[in-house]
């Protein structure tokens, strides 16, 4: 819960309201007064003997200002704050996110970016990656799999992998170099 001045409000949302509160004791409806735009409100109580209190937002999201209440834009929008940065453009177009029954909700969006960026930043390139790859799918593989890898691997000097212990048990796997290269036997 927030303050202004010194009332308190809050704000939550479902798929189609965002609900702005303030407490104010005995407060009647008569004595309010909200003017709506696309982008922000503002809330005028009259609390009578010339006291008056005043509020207004500028908003994250698009609202639809002909209602008396919130009405989101755009359907199953979370907002990530009530109020706009003052560097955001109007212009921005919304990205729908998932729904959430907490009071401390989760930035999907941002996580995902820490994790993209986590997983760019550590991984590997070239021979690493090939090398990374290998040793997943023999992390992974049953005995017979990693059985056929280990065998095709020793006995062609490094020049074929396979992961088939059928065909690979069977007989002698052979030195296959890549296409414009020639195996040399090597003497001790």
């Amino acid at each position: 819960m927030s303050t202004i001045g010194k009332y308190k409000y809050e704000w939550y949302q479902n798929d189609d309201e965002v609900v702005f509160t303030v407490y104010i004791k005995n407060c009647k409806k008569e004595q309010t007064k909200v003017d709506f735009t696309i982008r922000e409100f503002i809330l005028n109580i009259d609390l009578g003997s010339s006291n008056s209190f005043e509020v207004s937002k500028s908003l994250k999201e698009d609202i639809c200002p002909e209602s008396s209440y919130f009405t989101k834009q755009v359907k199953g929008l979370k907002w990530a704050s009530l109020e706009a940065a003052e560097e955001e453009s109007l212009d921005t177009k919304p990205k729908p996110s998932y729904p959430s029954s907490s009071k401390n909700p989760k930035n999907w969006d941002s996580i995902e970016k820490e994790i993209k960026q986590e997983e760019e930043k550590d991984k590997p390139e070239g021979e690493d990656a090939l090398n990374a790859l290998f040793r997943k799918i023999y992390a992974n593989a049953d005995e017979n799999t990693r059985r056929a890898m280990n065998k095709s691997f020793t006995e062609s000097g490094g020049t074929c992998l396979s992961t088939n212990w059928e065909d690979v048990g069977k007989k002698k796997v052979e030195v296959s170099p890549p296409d414009g290269m020639e195996a040399k036997k090597w003497e001790s």
